[in-house]
């Protein structure tokens, strides 16, 4: 997707990091971020921290999939478990965002779309998260750091704060 107006979007979302893990998250805005980093981005917006690895695991972001695995924002932990350091899909990403608040509208759920993330694209149209749908439509590519921080944004503007 194009590149949104998210420097604003930086300050909310990432303000329990520590100054050295927001200079590194934000230092490339360009860059894919990872399933890691979109879980802890997500974690951090969302709080309540949980201070156990998932299963023990040894990752960076094991505590903050631990965190959305309790908070049932991640429902299907074998689909970031073992891929932390991968690229986030669009899809997956618009789908985490969606759990945020409930999961897809109930409109879409009996709907059987061209792709999954259609429904998750849709639903946060509908809430008003994404207002530029076209920009969102490759569900299998990858999401950089300035779309994930807006969506993030966006979502806590809305949902959580």
């Amino acid at each position: 997707p194009p590149r949104q107006n998210s420097v604003a979007a930086v300050f909310i979302p990432l303000k329990k990091l520590s100054i050295k893990e927001v200079k590194n998250v934000i230092k490339e805005y360009d860059e894919v971020i990872t399933k890691g980093l979109a879980i802890q981005l997500v974690s951090n917006a969302v709080g309540d921290k949980i201070n156990e690895p998932y299963k023990n695991n040894s990752h960076w972001a094991s505590k903050a999939l631990n965190n959305l695995i309790n908070k049932e924002i991640i429902t299907d932990p074998s689909q970031w478990e073992d891929s932390l350091d991968q690229p986030v899909s669009i899809s997956l990403y618009m789908a985490l965002i969606c759990n945020i608040f409930g999961g897809i509208s109930d409109i879409y759920k009996s709907r059987v779309p061209d792709h999954w993330g259609r429904n998750c694209l849709d639903t946060l149209c509908d809430k008003e998260i994404i207002n530029s749908p076209e920009q969102w439509i490759d569900f299998e590519g990858q999401v950089r750091k300035d779309n994930a921080l807006a969506l993030i944004y966006k979502t806590w503007i809305k949902y959580i704060k």
